[in-house]
């Protein structure tokens, strides 16, 4: 499920409630159901409904209420957003997301952060 909680409305996560209930009454009840985020805040939104949370960002991402997520701080090092995620999801968070253009010049960086967190998969 791609961004699925992209807004804070109640009937998007009813709705990703009832896509993953469907799908394990149509018999896939060993799939993992996996999402990715742009913000923390919108990920924690459906935490309980999925296996499986990356931060599918390649900059650092806030949230704001009326312009949702976005990188408002201009910045293309999302570590601190990593080690949110980490803290926040824990094992359900593995999948790193690295650009090999906006990142190009931090990625020992990149690469050391989520050694450091014990992520096996970027």
């Amino acid at each position: 499920m791609d961004e699925p909680a992209h807004s804070l409305d109640p009937a998007m996560r009813d709705s990703v409630s009832k896509v993953v209930s469907n799908l394990k009454e149509l018999g896939f009840t060993s799939s993992l159901y996996w999402t990715s985020e742009t913000c923390d805040i919108l990920a924690d939104k459906v935490d309980d409904l999925v296996d499986v949370i990356s931060m599918s960002g390649y900059t650092d991402y806030s949230y704001n209420i009326l312009f949702g997520c976005n990188n408002y701080l201009a910045s293309s090092d999302q570590r601190n957003e990593w080690t949110d995620y980490n803290n926040l999801f824990g094992s359900k968070f593995n999948h790193l997301w690295i650009s090999g253009e906006l990142d190009r010049g931090e990625m020992d960086q990149l690469i050391g952060h989520a050694q450091n967190m014990c992520k096996t998969s970027i």
